[in-house]
């Protein structure tokens, strides 16, 4: 009986000292996963601030591009329109009118232009610090619109007098 209760004591410290020993080495592990949990943690702001900041850059310049490009755009149709101007001069009066009001409605489409154009800028500049990938969207489908207006009005510029003989 003795060794029986010498035995029980024997395995009952044994198996308390496992036990223990397994909890440090748990807690251990918890602590570990823990502080990588804040480190994966951080590592993902990290990244998602470098993100935000690499498509607000991106898409700052990709704007600047696309802004010059249509101010050219919209400097080469006044032009354009100054030109037309001058060869309507030697019509007579009645065709004159005619065609300096088709002129006029042409203008006024490149004012629109510019007016709209001039408006995306403002708006685009004051949210540019807290872009996102819908604003990114929104202005892509202003540019396919703006260039496709554009792309309208210089050929109306261009056949204007295929369109309208003098």
């Amino acid at each position: 009986m003795k060794k029986n209760i010498l035995s029980f004591t024997i395995i009952v410290l044994m198996v308390g000292s496992i036990l223990t020993s397994c909890g440090t080495a748990v807690k251990k592990d918890v602590a570990s996963a823990k502080e990588n949990a804040k480190a994966t943690h951080n590592d993902l702001n990290q990244a998602r601030k470098d993100s935000q900041i690499e498509l607000s850059t991106t898409m700052k310049s990709d704007w600047d591009k696309f802004k010059v490009d249509s101010q050219v755009a919209l400097d080469n149709s006044k032009i354009e329109i100054e030109k037309l101007r001058g060869e309507i001069a030697s019509a007579n009066e009645t065709r004159q009118q005619e065609l300096n009001k088709e002129l006029d409605k042409l203008e006024q489409n490149r004012n629109n232009l510019k007016k709209r154009l001039k408006q995306k800028n403002n708006s685009l500049e004051k949210s540019l610090t807290k872009i996102n990938e819908a604003d990114n969207i929104l202005r892509k489908d202003f540019q396919k619109q703006f260039v496709s207006d554009m792309n309208e009005l210089q050929t109306a510029l261009k056949d204007f007098f295929s369109k309208n003989a003098i």
